[in-house]
């Protein structure tokens, strides 16, 4: 027969009971605790090893990578050459000063003078240039006039900006890459030069850029993981054909009169185009037609861009 437990010793039982709960409770709730702290461990190191391999590789080197990178010159519509110091310095720093313009991470960052003309400082300028031809090229910093449209860029010394006034641009070329070829640390691109000049409606009535080409450059790139220069700009010679092989993707395409064709390991995507159009230029961060936009500062001047 059981011996009957006294009161004193029931109460010792159940304190100890509880006291077991309560460390159980306090020991599942640490491991979860250590288990959230790993898991958030994890996941922090997966996230900063991807960070970390993406900066390295630069970002992806589609065509429309390449096409939003040499926009701003196609848009300046440039003479061939083969180096980078035979270019005009008043043509360089006109294309840096678009390109910043133009550049969506820029937007609205530049304040207006009194006279409403639109404040661009110098580094920002010299950033843009070294971002397309390079930080070799040192560029002459002074006021001029551009020549097809006889509006004023000042430069100001003390203020280490440039005054750019209001300048209508209401046609110039955008790029459409047809062929991408790698070799040697450079990319080769076949351009086809598209202009905004003559409007089309699609099904819809909706106003569209003419998909025909005005004609093709061919633009070599050096750099590589998505820092590039640009060290030559050639004309497509008519009646002849440009092909190579890359380690990526490449675009291939007709035009009339000429042909062009790039092979890789990756994938290819192809194209056509055909017809020829005048060439000149207009820009604008506002526009309802697609391949112009307006881009307004001060005062009002007008013209085709050089």
């Amino acid at each position: 027969m059981e011996q009957e437990l006294r009161p004193s010793e029931v109460s010792r039982r159940k304190r100890h009971r509880r006291r077991r709960m309560e460390t159980t409770a306090l020991g599942t709730a640490v491991l979860l605790l250590a288990a959230v702290g790993v898991i958030f461990l994890f996941w922090k190191i997966i996230s900063l090893s991807v960070g970390y391999v993406k900066s390295y590789l630069g970002p992806a080197e589609t065509t429309t990578f390449y096409e939003s990178y040499i926009a701003p010159v196609v848009m300046q519509d440039p003479e061939p050459f083969s180096s980078t110091a035979s270019l005009d310095s008043d043509w360089v720093v006109k294309t840096a000063i678009w390109a910043a313009l133009n550049d969506d991470e820029n937007s609205g960052k530049y304040a207006l003078a009194d006279d409403g003309r639109e404040i661009i400082p110098v580094s920002d300028i010299k950033k843009k240039i070294a971002s397309l031809f390079g930080e070799d090229y040192q560029p002459k910093l002074e006021t001029f006039t551009d020549p097809q449209n006889s509006a004023t860029y000042e430069y100001s010394k003390k203020n280490d900006c440039f005054y750019i006034p209001m300048i209508a641009y209401s046609d110039y070329f955008t790029p459409n890459i047809r062929t991408v070829t790698r070799k040697n640390g450079t990319v080769t691109l076949a351009v086809d030069y598209i202009s905004g000049q003559g409007w089309v409606q699609d099904s819809a009535g909706t106003a569209v850029t003419p998909s025909a080409a005005s004609k093709t450059m061919i633009y070599v790139l050096k750099g590589s993981r998505g820092q590039y220069q640009i060290v030559s700009v050639q004309a497509f010679p008519s009646g002849s054909s440009v092909s190579g092989s890359s380690s990526g993707s490449s675009v291939s395409g007709s035009s009339s009169g000429s042909s062009v064709s790039g092979g890789s390991s990756g994938n290819s995507v192809s194209g056509s185009s055909s017809g020829s159009s005048s060439n000149s230029s207009s820009v604008s961060k506002s526009g309802s037609k697609p391949g112009s936009s307006s881009k307004s500062s001060s005062g009002t001047s007008s013209g085709k861009k050089s």
